[in-house]
């Protein structure tokens, strides 16, 4: 009998884990047990969003604890409060800078994620955007275009180490557009020792 490669077990556990996450109903796996913490963090969260995270830490007692992670609301940007609005006679056919989110611990975080409710001005073209980049001005997730009515927008990304991340809004041009944005927000998952 040939013994198991590192990466045979790794997949292994992954393939327990989304057993759980999919599960209706979901039971406690003495496999999880025996994963390492380190490898639970690396190896397998690291390929899950946020959803399913917070999904699989609900799952029994033995996640709960091998998962031991927070949601933060993040402070480390300028407040943002209610709504705010543009329209594209304020700005060139650009995206323009909003704000900054200043660095995050990305050894401990596991995500980020904005939400906000938004719409562009109720008539003509779609070309409203929100998008995060980098320092270096590198893309790192943007939104669909903003409808006519409110919606939900979610932005989820993974922060690499020691990077600052901007938030650029895009209007459009060509006459009448506007972007509204209502109760903006960043939650950090975090685990915790």
């Amino acid at each position: 009998m040939s013994r198991p490669t590192i990466r045979s077990t790794v997949y292994e556990w992954y393939n327990e884990v989304l057993k759980l996450i999919t599960s209706k109903r979901p039971q406690q796996s003495s496999h999880l047990l025996s994963i390492p913490d380190e490898i639970m963090r690396t190896h397998i969260f690291s390929f899950l969003d946020c959803n399913d995270v917070l999904s699989l830490r609900s799952t029994c007692q033995t996640t709960k604890r091998k998962l031991n992670i927070r949601t933060l609301n993040h402070e480390n940007f300028e407040p943002l409060s209610g709504e705010q609005g543009w329209r594209d006679v304020d700005v060139d056919d650009e995206e323009t800078y909003w704000f900054s989110l200043t660095p995050i611990n990305s050894d401990i975080t596991h995500s980020v994620t904005f939400v906000c409710k938004w719409k562009d001005q109720g008539w003509g073209n779609l070309k409203g955007l929100i998008l995060i980049r980098d320092e270096e001005r590198n893309l790192i997730v943007h939104s669909r275009t903003a409808g006519h009515n409110w919606s939900n927008l979610k932005l989820e990304f993974r922060p690499e180490p020691g990077k600052n991340y901007i938030v650029n809004r895009y209007v459009g041009c060509g006459g009448g557009h506007q972007l509204f944005i209502e109760n903006p927000r960043f939650y950090v998952l975090e685990f915790v020792n």
